[in-house]
């Protein structure tokens, strides 16, 4: 049973498509953005989501990646307890969106690692950026051979509040060992989802990986307040304190800030 409309049995077309939550937010979408016509956002078995993207232009393709996420993110907020829905909170999420792909749209981008924000809401030109103006990228590094490295990275959206994590866990020959993303649904500031990723990076190493661990972040305050030895009084005292409390069961593990401007993790 939906968990939003109670009307039917639950599937992913019914979570992003067919729920009247996700329709209503379709529809409110389509005044803004190219989002595919009603009859292409039909069910046609197994495999509907991979066809519909194969019948869409890049445009389309693109914007209705955003809102199926998006519905997805709602229907999980709701199922595990997060209170009423908001349609209008869905859109001003997607529009906050919209916004910040539009501002990076108009910097400078060395485009080393194939980022380059989306373009259906800015055009199509891309900025060049001349050779001598480029930022030389470090390379990732891997750990010395015995050690993991966890590199972490939190998003969050202050229109919203909305934030999710990044993890990437690497032994010494590079190899992923483990890697996970989640979407954590409410924060109240940038440092405070880096934070909960740094958390999340550590616990999943106590529970899956052996040896000592290098925590990399770009939040500088985050690696400067988990390296004090002192009892933290901010409001993130007691986030603080359970990040601690898993490194001291994890035994070794070594904080690094690093500047993710000039630093390629790939």
């Amino acid at each position: 049973m939906c968990n939003i409309c109670g009307m039917e049995s639950e599937s992913t077309y019914h979570a992003v498509v067919a729920c009247p939550h996700s329709r209503a937010l379709l529809e409110i979408m389509r005044t803004d953005w190219p989002v595919p016509d009603g009859s292409l956002l039909q069910f046609s078995g197994p495999d509907w989501f991979l066809l519909l993207l194969d019948r869409l232009s890049e445009e389309e393709r693109s914007v209705i990646i955003l809102i199926f996420w998006r519905n997805w993110s709602d229907r999980n907020f709701i199922t595990h307890g997060g209170g009423r829905l908001s349609i209008d909170a869905s859109v001003r999420a997607l529009r906050a969106l919209q916004r910040t792909f539009s501002e990076k749209q108009l910097n400078i981008i060395d485009d080393v690692k194939g980022k380059f924000p989306l373009n259906v809401f800015a055009g199509k030109r891309k900025q060049k950026v001349h050779l001598e103006k480029q930022t030389p990228k470090l390379l990732w590094r891997p750990p010395e051979e015995g050690w993991i490295k966890i590199n972490v990275d939190g998003s969050y959206v202050k229109a919203t509040g909305e934030v999710s994590v990044g993890v990437i866990i690497r032994d010494h020959k590079g190899r992923v060992l483990l890697s996970s993303w989640r979407y954590m649904f409410q924060c109240t500031s940038a440092e405070e989802a880096e934070l909960l990723a740094c958390k999340e990076g550590l616990w999943l190493a106590h529970q899956w990986c052996d040896g000592p661990v290098i925590l990399e972040s770009d939040c500088s305050s985050c690696v400067v307040v988990l390296a004090e030895h002192v009892m933290n009084h901010s409001i993130y005292a007691s986030l603080v304190d359970d990040i601690k409390n898993i490194m001291r069961m994890l035994g070794n593990v070594h904080l690094v800030n690093i500047n993710r401007a000039k630093y390629n993790c790939a």
